[in-house]
């Protein structure tokens, strides 16, 4: 018989037939959820292959137990910022309030600032097409071991990131986040997530089987955002149809309700199919 072994939260474990475990915390079980929100669906109880391809609500788990920095890349709306905060809750930086950054201040004084107040913790830097090319001496004091700061980079792709922070540091380990439209087989649990996140009792199996082909039909351009507005708007119609109503609910003109159902989404009424 194998001598017991103390396993860490966020370290994998394997046994016999070649099965790996993923030793969890109470934050991590919290943070599983989002997680699989925003990455690929993955319960909680079932287990996890040795080697998985894209990055998973376990790999990143494993990852963020650790202190590598990582690169977070993705679409408009893929809530890279929230991916960002439920790493930070399960690291070992978790106690001690994250650093988020848009831009490096030229001025010397204020990059210590930004520094010290990063030491110890998790940095979100945030690089878009207007982002310059960071200040050498900030860059090799922001990844040096002096400080020990996570650093967490949100960009639409790692071409927008290699000029901002030049190859010794551009290559990082990479969760590149996928559009809702290549999410289709997950769409309706990530809709039944945002209503029971509002309290409501819909459910997108209560949809008419018109409505349901529509919602997988529609484009989510702006990810997460638009699911959230659909969640809204659809949570304030579902009590008695009316669109009347909800529009007054949502504080919203009922044409704009009526264009944006039909035209942009191609859900008719009923929404629900009747029982």
């Amino acid at each position: 018989m194998k001598e017991p072994k103390d396993v860490r939260p966020g370290e994998t474990f394997g046994v016999a037939g070649g099965v790996t475990f993923l030793a969890l915390n109470d934050e991590m079980h919290a943070a599983h959820p989002i997680l699989s929100d925003i990455l690929d669906w993955e319960d909680q109880e079932e287990l996890i292959p040795i080697d998985q391809g894209r990055p998973t609500p376990s790999k990143v788990i494993v990852w963020a137990s650790g202190n590598d920095h990582l690169l977070i890349t993705g679409e408009r709306g893929c809530d890279q910022d929230r991916l960002a905060r439920a790493i930070h809750s399960i690291s070992p930086m978790r106690s001690r309030e994250m650093v988020w950054l848009d831009s490096v201040p030229a001025d010397r004084a204020q990059q210590k600032e930004i520094l010290t107040r990063a030491t110890k913790t998790t940095l979100v830097l945030t690089v878009d097409d207007k982002t310059p090319v960071m200040d050498e001496a900030f860059r090799t004091s922001l990844f040096s071991t002096s400080y020990r700061i996570r650093v967490l980079v949100c960009a639409s792709s790692m071409t927008r990131v290699l000029p901002v922070l030049g190859p010794d540091h551009s290559y990082m380990r990479c969760i590149d986040l996928r559009p809702l439209a290549f999410r289709s087989e997950q769409l309706e649990r990530l809709f039944d997530r945002q209503f029971e996140e509002r309290g409501s009792a819909l459910r997108v199996a209560q949809f008419t089987d018109e409505n349901r082909k529509a919602l997988h039909a529609c484009e989510w351009r702006a990810n997460f955002d638009d699911l959230r507005l659909a969640a809204d708007r659809f949570t304030a119609l579902s009590p008695d149809g009316s669109l009347r109503s909800a529009a007054s609910a949502l504080g919203i003109p009922y044409s704009t309700l009526q264009k944006w159902l039909v035209n942009k989404l191609g859900i008719t009424s009923p929404l629900t199919a009747s029982r």
